[in-house]
């Protein structure tokens, strides 16, 4: 009996390294995503590890020729590679290339492929690496940077979902700021099938961006069209996959959100995750600084029209509020120094005026404390259940004097029975200005009316017309502008300031209403405001 031979413990142990670095190897190879490949320069035979065949998501079992490989390559890619392997093969060079491919699965792969010519053996050798997250890793880290140098806020969000859309071939990006208590979102970018599409405001109820908020990451590989029914943006798109990220402050409070959906399943979803992770902080700074900037815009108009104010308020003093008082001074003047010698006619004239000056300086004066009062928030709103025609009747009847003196006939036309939910003093101060208006701006024998009608279920419209001097284009553009003077005499030299418009305005929108006129030069005005919770009695 053949005696068999026994192995040497060296032996033994050297075969058993020689396994245990061969698993190694693979083991590397798989982390790194690399493998190797052989091409026989004569017969052009292939041959592919199998972490080659894995990066080009075919099966163990699939035998590669050159011309099969060069297919999986983009066509620029493929040029590129085919004058790499003729040049090597011409001049023994070794070539390093990034190339892209198109996989089996029809993913982009963004690939490393290294070769050299072994002329010995008529091979090249050559090394294949996948390295589609690297190289995203690497454009993510430079959009950053380079981002860094947009001018607006806007522009950078519009970068950001171009960026992602393209990078990790998703259909659909949106980042939004959460808005209504986090219920809602409003979208800040929207990148659709390579456009942009106009920004909207949508509730976040059965939708998967619902799902994200107060969630660092949010995915659904496939079939995210089918989980969430009534989502219709996800039925157009026929959308299959989607991950979603929170957009959190610095204060830890979520304030916004980034969602990338696509129409394919997503085979990759802890990809799009590193780098939504990446972007993420850097768009939550700029949402949170832009906020800050209006903010601070807000805060500068309102400072600006508190400055208005003021001014506003001093030009009223030094200007409107003075001459009536001059007037006021000129006539008691006159009756101090010349009373005695007055005839009783002349007197009474006097007292006239008198008086007309003092309602004048009065109406002036209640004026310019309801508007200072409303702005500084001493004037509250106190709706209750008003008769609005009459109400309105009675104030016709306090400017009725007023039109009599200027021969205007003022008349009516009031919807009857109407009730308003409305604050009565501010009605008062509406109606009694828009009227006194109408009279100062009408000529002699002119006409002035007053009509209200019901237009909607609860609203009620009022109108005021004349047939006087009406106002130019220019007056009727800054006519409600705090900062723009506005004021002129009327047709008897009636003196004005202009805030009484303003009032108006201001009372008629703390009703949930609107002010507007309709005016032309010589053709008379036509003032509108309407009043919200109208109804028949």
């Amino acid at each position: 009996m053949r005696k068999m031979r026994r192995l040497s413990p060296s032996v033994i142990e050297n075969c058993w390294n020689i396994e245990k670095n061969s698993t190694l190897l693979r083991e590397l190879g798989g982390l790194t995503k690399t493998g190797a490949w052989e091409l026989d320069i004569e017969t052009k035979a292939v041959y592919w590890t199998e972490e080659v065949k894995i990066i080009h998501d075919v099966e163990k079992s699939y035998e590669p020729t050159l011309e099969k490989s060069l297919n999986f390559y983009t066509p620029e890619s493929r040029t590129k590679l085919v004058a790499a392997l003729e040049n090597s093969m011409k001049t023994g060079e070794v070539f390093d290339l990034e190339m892209e491919i198109i996989s089996a699965k029809g993913l982009k792969k963004q690939v490393r492929g290294i070769g050299r010519i072994d002329n010995e053996v008529g091979m090249l050798y050559g090394t294949f690496q996948d390295i589609t997250e690297q190289k995203l890793i690497q454009d993510t880290q430079l959009f950053l940077i380079n981002s860094s140098f947009l001018g607006d806020r806007e522009t950078f969000f519009k970068s950001l979902a171009r960026f992602l859309s393209k990078s990790l071939d998703m259909d659909f990006v949106c980042i939004d700021k959460l808005t209504g208590d986090n219920l809602s979102a409003q979208t800040l970018a929207m990148y659709y099938l390579g456009k942009f599409e106009d920004n909207i405001v949508y509730t976040l109820k059965e939708t998967p961006c619902g799902e994200v908020v107060g969630k660092d990451i949010c995915y659904y590989p496939k079939g995210v069209k089918n989980l969430f029914p009534y989502d219709k943006a996800l039925q157009d798109l026929n959308a299959e996959s989607y991950v979603g990220t929170t957009l959190w402050s610095s204060d830890g409070n979520p304030i916004g959100l980034i969602a990338v959906i696509g129409k394919k399943p997503l085979n990759d979803y802890r990809l799009v995750e590193t780098i939504l992770s990446m972007v993420s902080s850097r768009a939550a700074g700029e949402l949170e600084r832009s906020e800050v900037e209006i903010q601070l815009k807000q805060r500068q108009e309102e400072l600006e029209k508190q400055i208005s104010l003021k001014d506003k308020f001093f030009s009223i003093i030094a200007h409107d509020l003075r001459s009536p008082f001059h007037a006021f001074l000129n006539l008691t003047e006159i009756m101090a120094l010349e009373g005695e010698e007055l005839k009783v006619s002349e007197f009474k004239n006097l007292s006239k005026e008198l008086h007309g000056s003092a309602k004048n300086l009065f109406n002036l004066l209640n004026n310019l404390l309801d508007w200072a009062g409303l702005q500084q928030g001493m004037i509250t709103f106190q709706p209750e259940r008003i008769a609005f025609a009459d109400l309105i009747e009675v104030d016709v009847e306090l400017m009725r004097e007023r039109a009599i003196q200027k021969h205007i006939n003022l008349t009516t036309d009031l919807a009857k029975d109407i009730i308003v939910v409305a604050d009565k003093n501010m009605i008062n101060s509406i109606i009694l200005n828009l009227l006194s208006n109408a009279i100062k701006f009408s000529n002699r024998g002119g006409k002035v009316e007053i009509k209200s009608e019901l237009i909607e279920d609860d609203i009620l419209k009022v109108i005021v017309k004349d047939d006087g001097i009406g106002m130019p284009e220019k007056m009727l553009q800054n006519l409600f502008k705090i900062n723009e003077k506005v004021g002129r005499k009327g047709t008897d030299g009636e003196r004005s300031s202009g805030l009484g418009l303003l009032l108006c305005k201001e009372f008629v929108e703390k009703h949930g209403g609107n002010l507007w006129v309709e005016s032309q030069a010589g053709e008379g005005s036509t003032f509108y405001f309407t009043l919200k919770n109208a109804k028949i009695s």
